[in-house]
């Protein structure tokens, strides 16, 4: 068991050891939390990435961390999911310059909410994909997981920390908007 305030003082020294035992302490914890954000969208490599990423922010800004205010364990996973959710965007625009690959992974069953495939010609995706821009967060994320990724809805939730019925909510208008769109550009 890590003692935490302990392990705190020795970080603020910028002791090399102690950030060691802080890696050890939480990576596994830090890996789950980015995993589930990047669950099919990033690699594993994204993943381990991301979770660096956390680790040397917290090592530059230990001096900034409060913990008053936040539990180490709680301020680590804020950091993760704050980074994780930066690449899951970073990816989406990367998709966004070879959408034949997202199509390829996509599944082809049709449902309530069907898959934009299933909606339009793939020629029309990039103008859509490009109007959905324009929606304000956290529907733009939303719409994005559902449509393009086609994550559940309570995977959304689960990733953006949201009660379901607002994915739920927030896919039902996007949809409309999005009907609206594709038939006025048809």
């Amino acid at each position: 068991m890590i003692n935490e305030e302990k392990l705190i003082k020795r970080l603020k020294e910028h002791n090399t050891r102690a950030y060691e035992q802080l890696i050890d302490g939480y990576s596994r914890l830090l890996f789950t939390v980015c995993a589930g954000i990047l669950h099919g969208v990033g690699t594993r490599e994204d993943v381990e990435d991301v979770v660096a990423d956390c680790f040397c922010e917290f090592w530059q800004n230990v001096q900034k961390y409060d913990p008053d205010r936040a539990g180490l364990k709680t301020y680590l996973c804020a950091i993760a999911r704050s980074r994780a959710v930066d690449r899951l965007r970073l990816l989406c625009r990367r998709r966004e310059d070879s959408f034949d690959s997202v199509f390829d992974d996509t599944a082809q069953t049709v449902t309530d909410d069907m898959p934009l495939e299933n909606l339009i010609s793939k020629e029309s995706v990039l103008a859509v994909w490009k109007y959905m821009q324009t929606f304000p967060e956290p529907d733009r994320e939303v719409l994005t997981l559902r449509f393009f990724y086609e994550l559940k809805p309570a995977d959304i939730a689960a990733k953006l920390s949201v009660p379901v019925s607002a994915v739920y909510e927030r896919v039902r208008c996007g949809r409309e908007k999005l009907r609206r769109f594709i038939a006025e550009n048809q």
